[in-house]
């Protein structure tokens, strides 16, 4: 009949014959607990300026040979910001030049191996590629894996293997075994509580701010879009239950574009447009009833990361700044500015956007500028007759002869100082 299938789209090819969906930025959380992991924190700044990541940047210590030939350069469907980004904010704005940035700096393997240890893996079973595009959710996935993933973000890293049997009782009333969740810890708490922390955002300050977070208790989720908004996501939770909400065509790749869906109109559709809105009108009811409680606080080490301190580059040359700050542990902006100076030699670095002796994020960014030397003066070389040179103008009034960069008089009238009878 029509809109009935036999396929169980919720689950792997080996329970209902669905090859799963494209999870795009629902993935992303997967790469923050591989951040994290790595002794990295939320607080710590990258650049998501769009760039082409060449091949021989990439980091898989689990990969024989280059994980891609080709260079990388992805664009932003829900996040635009550029420039310098911290990982909280990037993860809230779903900023996909942000995570690309952060994978580059990390050993890709820990990315993938957090996706295994979640039980998130290709909908017919194989493990995700590691790949720079499989970060951003370029595999298909069963949404209910990234249920269970996003449920052990909530149980504070504790895994569950979904079962679809909670209990079998005979005709005599005797109760037999069900198969086991193995339930485990399979990231420590504080990975888990920062990732949540970060997710917290996503519905109050993010890509889903719009739709906002269950009415009077905690919650946290993720958007999820793919390219030409193929297939949209939230996945989401609370501390008792997590949900997976998945909007797209079963039937394939279909941009979901100029699209009405009940009645609205959608240019474009996101993982806040339908999915999102989904998950919470479900999640409200479903928490009916249901005690109010809070997710665990974030260490303070995740927050913020290891520190390092700022040295001062001030007077060094371009090369020499960025050799000093490198092995301190920062990134250089890749926009370098020039300013004038008087006190710092031309072409030497003029100014830093974090003082020496600062402590911060290890990773952080820090913008320099180069001098121009002393900024001339603009009415030097003009005698003071015709049109002043830009940055030359003098108060009004009659010419005379006292020269540029003089007041002008007027029979004894000082054009700076108002007589007493103006």
């Amino acid at each position: 009949k029509a809109w009935e299938t036999s396929v169980n789209y919720n689950t792997d090819f080996a329970y209902g014959g669905s090859r799963g969906f494209q999870p795009g930025s629902t993935f992303k959380p997967l790469a923050l607990v591989g951040w994290l992991q790595e002794k990295n924190g939320l607080n710590q700044v990258v650049d998501a300026t769009r760039r082409e990541f060449k091949p021989e940047s990439w980091t898989a210590s689990c990969v024989d040979g280059r994980v891609t030939q080709d260079k990388y350069n992805p664009f932003n469907a829900e996040g635009g910001n550029s420039g310098p980004i911290t990982v909280l904010n990037a993860t809230a704005l779903s900023v996909n030049s942000a995570y690309i940035a952060m994978v580059n700096q990390m050993d890709l393997c820990t990315v993938f191996e957090a996706a295994e240890a979640l039980g998130v893996h290709r909908a017919t079973g194989e493990p995700i590629d590691v790949m720079p595009a499989n970060v951003l959710g370029s595999q298909e996935v069963a949404p209910l894996s990234m249920a269970a993933a996003y449920a052990a973000f909530a149980a504070e890293g504790e895994y569950c293997t979904p079962i679809a049997i909670t209990k079998v009782i005979d005709a005599d009333g005797k109760e037999l075994e069900v198969p086991s969740a193995n339930c485990h810890q399979a990231i420590s708490k504080d990975v888990a509580n920062a990732v949540t922390y970060a997710l917290q955002r996503v519905l109050t300050q993010g890509s889903a701010s719009s739709v906002g977070g269950l009415p009077g208790r905690p919650s946290a989720g993720k958007t999820g879009t793919t390219n030409a908004n193929w297939h949209t996501w939230f996945v989401g939770y609370t501390p008792q239950m997590s949900t997976a909400v998945w909007v797209g065509h079963s039937e394939g790749n279909i941009p979901m574009q100029s699209v009405t869906i009940n009645g609205r109109w959608f240019r474009n559709v996101y993982g806040s447009s339908v999915a999102a809105p989904t998950w919470k009108r479900f999640m409200t009811g479903a928490h009916d009833g249901k005690k109010v409680k809070g997710f665990p606080d974030i260490n303070s080490r995740m927050l913020y990361g290891p520190q390092a301190t700022v040295p001062n580059v001030i007077g060094k040359s371009e090369s020499e700044a960025r050799s000093i700050l490198g092995k301190a542990g920062f990134t250089v902006g890749s926009k370098i500015e020039k300013e004038y100076s008087d006190s710092v030699e031309k072409g030497k670095i003029s100014s830093q956007s974090y003082g020496a002796g600062s402590r911060i994020a290890k990773g952080s960014i820090i913008t320099l500028k180069v001098s121009k030397g002393p900024e001339p003066d603009p009415c030097e070389g003009w005698d003071g007759k015709g049109k002043s040179p830009k940055g030359c103008d003098l108060p009004d009034g009659p010419d005379d002869d006292d020269g540029p960069g003089k007041k002008k008089r007027d029979r004894g009238r000082d054009w700076g100082n108002p007589r007493d009878d103006d």
